[in-house]
């Protein structure tokens, strides 16, 4: 899956990775490129370069996502597009060489559970 968006006026991309299981991998953005040289060359997406950010998502329970039909809601929508419910998530930058940068965070949470699905109303 592809998502393509504006970011200060370029164009920038999504690809979204998901496992066997139906769950959200991965989502690797790419900033477009542009020709500084030319305005007629419109922004696109140079494969070659290997600078990205990756998300990758983790920790998946075997519950069934409360969240799948909220992917309306922005703070929401990574959480929606996957079968069972991630746990933790970590973003790493690369530079142009494809090294890793020490640009590296990480987020995790617990959920609560009642009777093996997540609880989302107190």
């Amino acid at each position: 899956m592809t998502d393509h968006y504006y970011t200060n006026d370029l164009r920038s991309r999504r690809d979204f990775h998901f496992n066997a299981k139906g769950n959200l991998d991965s989502l690797v953005y790419r900033d477009a490129d542009y020709d500084f040289y030319d305005e007629g060359v419109p922004p696109y997406i140079n494969y070659k370069k290997k600078e990205r950010k990756v998300t990758t998502f983790s920790n998946y329970d075997q519950s069934q996502n409360p969240f799948q039909n909220l992917g309306v809601f922005t703070d929401l929508y990574y959480k929606s597009l996957s079968k069972n419910n991630f746990r933790k998530t970590q973003t790493r930058e690369y530079d142009e060489e494809g090294k890793p940068t020490l640009n590296i965070s990480e987020s995790s949470w617990d959920y609560e559970y009642v009777n093996g699905e997540v609880k989302v109303l107190k």
